[in-house]
């Protein structure tokens, strides 16, 4: 198996390790600034850094707010920023990593529908010339990517393009079908 065009048993575990990132739908944010908690994996990393990073995925003017607003201090569970501002920041983290796999495990699932969405945009961005691979329950967040993998009870037992698979009739397919019959239906 390759990474990158180099044989995984080639590769450091460590170094393999440091190319992939995971992104939890648990924002964790720690004492400090966002600012601090936007460099936790790369301490180094200067204000101009975080700012770039947090600007690929909100306006300026907004980017602007978060680093300045809330007096600065975050508490443990960041109080002060709402659920999506939370998860921005964790999401600012990875990115600011550089890694080769961007893990999104329902990264979007503690948060509205409004900001789910707009999120999903910025994740759009974030994942260009990288690897993003997206867990999700929300079938929404599946239909936008190039590739979905339908897992039922630990098998895969659906692979494919989203048009493709609902062309196809299959897993994906029925679960498209039930959803929208309950949206129709409501």
């Amino acid at each position: 198996m390759l990474f990158g065009g180099v044989d995984l048993r080639e590769i450091e575990l460590e170094d393999l390790r440091r190319r992939i990132v995971l992104v939890s739908q648990h924002a964790h944010l720690f004492q400090g600034t966002v600012a601090d908690n936007v460099r936790l994996g790369r301490p180094g990393a200067g204000d101009e850094e975080v700012r770039a990073v947090l600007e690929t995925l909100l306006p300026a003017g907004v980017v602007s707010e978060l680093l300045a607003g809330h007096g600065g201090a975050l508490g443990g569970l960041a109080p002060a920023l709402s659920a999506g501002q939370r998860q921005v920041v964790s999401l600012a983290r990875a990115l600011l990593l550089d890694p080769a796999v961007l893990v999104l495990d329902e990264a979007t699932a503690q948060v509205d529908p409004w900001t789910a969405a707009a999120m999903e945009r910025m994740l759009d961005r974030a994942g260009v010339g990288r690897t993003t691979i997206v867990v999700a329950h929300r079938v929404a967040t599946a239909e936008r990517l190039d590739r979905i993998v339908v897992i039922d009870d630990g098998r895969i037992v659906d692979d494919g393009a989203p048009a493709e698979l609902l062309r196809d009739g299959g897993a994906y397919a029925r679960l498209r079908e039930a959803i929208d019959g309950q949206t129709t239906d409501s």
